[in-house]
C-alpha cells in the first residue's frame, strides 16, 4: 500500500506540468457534438488528427531550431522513436479485428490521442524554455 501511494504521488508530481494541455480544436468539438453515427466520429477524429499533426510539426520545428547540434540529434532520434511506437501500435490494432468490433474506429481514436499527446509534450518543453 505504501508503494502504491508513493507511486501515485510521484506520478502526479511528474505529470503536473502536463496538466495544462491544449484542448481539441473548436471544429472538432462541433463535429463531435453533431454526429449521428459512430462512423461519423471517425471523420471528426481524422480531421482533428490533421490539426494536431500540423501542431506537432510546428512545435517540433520550433523546438529543434533552439537546440544545440547534439540535442537536436537527440530530439530527432526521440521523435523518430515516437513515430515508430505510434506506427507499431497501429499495426497491432489492425490485427485485432476479432477482439475489437471496429478496429478502424480505435485506430482513428488512438492516432488522434497519440498525436495530440506528443504535441502536448513538445509544447510543455518549449514553454519551459521560452
Amino acid at each position: 500500500m505504501r508503494y502504491f501511494l508513493l507511486t501515485c504521488i510521484i506520478t502526479l508530481a511528474l505529470s503536473a506540468p502536463l496538466m495544462a494541455r491544449t484542448e481539441y480544436s473548436k471544429a472538432f468539438e462541433a463535429c463531435a457534438a453533431n454526429i449521428q453515427l459512430r462512423m461519423q466520429l471517425m471523420d471528426c477524429y481524422d480531421s482533428e488528427t490533421q490539426v494536431q499533426d500540423k501542431r506537432l510539426n510546428d512545435l517540433y520545428k520550433k523546438l529543434s531550431n533552439i537546440q544545440s547540434p547534439e540535442t537536436k540529434k537527440l530530439l530527432l532520434t526521440a521523435q523518430r522513436n515516437w513515430l515508430q511506437y505510434r506506427d507499431n501500435w497501429i499495426k497491432f490494432l489492425k490485427t485485432q479485428e476479432n477482439a475489437v468490433m471496429m478496429p478502424e474506429y480505435y485506430i482513428s481514436m488512438f492516432l488522434l490521442d497519440a498525436t495530440k499527446e506528443q504535441a502536448d509534450h513538445l509544447e510543455t518543453i518549449l514553454s519551459e524554455l521560452e
